[in-house]
């Protein structure tokens, strides 16, 4: 009996893991239409230049705070990945928003990570900001429900008063906020990656594995009695 359980929960479990939700991911591409350069690291990034990267959300989360008009999100599996000039930045997106201010403004999405370190660029600063943001003031119901969206377009957010953006900045402190390094990025470009299909022969598997223990079982018992 303990080896049906056994084996049966193992073909279970690998059929559940397939079809568990996985994070979405979209690769973009933005142009740089603002540089902020009060350190000095940043000299090789100038306006017009073409930032590539990806980023990924996880519309499953489960919001850490609501509000009337909001919700936050802090994403464990969420990250923002950039390039720009040989420079690449990427952080954890720890801290997601979604706003639905239906009907009187606007509804945005913004995925943020920063802390300590200097996102990976190897320029040496201590503190650095990294995010994604999506808003909307022509249509209120971009976001029809206060989540995670399972997909974006870039379509809802271009216009006069819609945008898509990127952002990067980097500081020499933790606490001293006032001199950066950064850029702010105009996107122009957005898809979502084609998810990692189950393999076809897996459910076999499951199934196949399970048949096996059951049968194995069967004969265990008939030779016990």
């Amino acid at each position: 009996m303990r080896l049906q359980g056994l084996v049966i929960g193992a073909a279970l479990s690998i059929m559940a893991f397939g079809a568990q939700a996985a994070p979405v991911t979209y690769q973009f591409t933005a142009e740089i239409f603002s540089v902020t350069d009060d350190i000095g690291l940043f000299d090789a990034v100038k306006t017009r230049d073409v930032v590539t990267g990806q980023f990924a959300i996880d519309p499953s989360d489960t919001a850490s705070a609501i509000f009337s008009d909001s919700s936050l999100y802090f994403s464990p599996n969420a990250f923002v990945l950039a390039t720009v000039e040989g420079i690449t930045m990427s952080k954890k997106g720890s801290l997601i928003q979604v706003t639905n201010d239906s009907p009187v403004s606007y509804d945005s999405f913004d995925l943020s990570g920063s802390g300590a370190g200097d996102a990976g660029t190897g320029l040496g600063y201590r503190y650095s900001s990294v995010g994604v943001y999506f808003t909307n003031a022509t249509n209120t119901e971009t976001f029809t429900s206060l989540s995670i969206p399972a997909h974006l377009s870039l379509s809802d957010f271009e216009g006069h008063r819609d945008f898509a953006g990127f952002s990067f900045s980097g500081f020499l402190s933790e606490t001293d906020f006032d001199k950066r390094d950064g850029f702010t990025a105009h996107i122009t470009s957005l898809e979502r990656v084609a998810p990692v299909p189950l393999p076809a022969g897996l459910p076999l598997l499951a199934a196949g594995v399970g048949l096996f223990g059951l049968v194995g079982w069967r004969r265990q018992r008939v030779s016990g009695s």
